[in-house]
């Protein structure tokens, strides 16, 4: 698959022929890929197993990335995509990803966001003017996010910064270019060794690892099931 979409997107550069319909469609594919991942890793208990299978999928939705190169104009429902997989491919590096080539991962990062650099001008446009597209980014990571936030875009960047109206709560920013997403300034990160080594969680959790985020209570909180 990787093969097929790395011929297309050099096609993309030098044909007329429009090939954006089927990398559309090799997109889909690795995003269906990645959520069969996501069901797999409710079912692994072994952390080290969660790693490298969670490092896969942000593969998969790195690879997705790579299918909006090309010279054609995206429409709003795929920039939405779009900043839904480069947020899940960078959120996603929390893991440990050396069970892979490194200098293919690089390889692939680097692509990846290049690509994110050629649609800037669109996703910036599109996210000010349909502000759900961050809000539905934000939530692919961070689920408990709320989906009543309101955007403003920061000065000279490619940030966004998102709360709620009327109501205190915890704020969202989210970087476009880079797919970063911060809650109250924090990316996404794995449990501290004094907590994992505690004999309260050893007993309970065995040697498993959660991403957290702390919520607008400061509860440390997991899109990981705890069963």
């Amino acid at each position: 698959m990787m093969f097929a979409v790395e011929c297309i997107t050099y096609f993309c550069q030098y044909c007329e022929k429009d090939w954006s319909p089927l990398l559309r469609r090799c997109a889909n594919i690795f995003h269906q890929w990645a959520l069969g991942i996501s069901d797999r890793l409710d079912t692994i208990i072994d952390d080290q197993e969660y790693g490298r299978v969670a490092a896969q999928r942000t593969v998969f939705f790195m690879s997705a990335v790579l299918c909006f190169s090309g010279r054609d104009q995206l429409t709003k429902e795929e920039i939405s995509d779009l900043c839904k997989y480069a947020a899940l491919a960078h959120n996603g590096m929390v893991h440990e990803m050396s069970s892979f080539d490194q200098n293919e991962f690089k390889s692939l990062r680097v692509r990846s966001q290049r690509v994110l650099c050629e649609r800037l001008d669109e996703m910036i446009v599109a996210a000010e003017m349909k502000t759900s597209i961050l809000t539905k980014a934000v939530q692919s990571v961070v689920t408990y996010a709320p989906s009543g936030l309101v955007w403003t875009k920061l000065d000279n960047s490619s940030c966004f910064e998102g709360k709620l109206k009327f109501f205190s709560s915890q704020v969202f920013h989210i970087n476009v270019l880079m797919g970063i997403v911060l809650v109250d300034g924090s990316p996404p990160s794995c449990l501290s060794k004094n907590i994992l080594n505690h004999p309260l969680y050893v007993r309970t959790f065995g040697t498993r690892n959660f991403e957290v985020y702390a919520d607008s209570c400061g509860v440390m909180r997991s899109n990981r099931s705890l069963a």
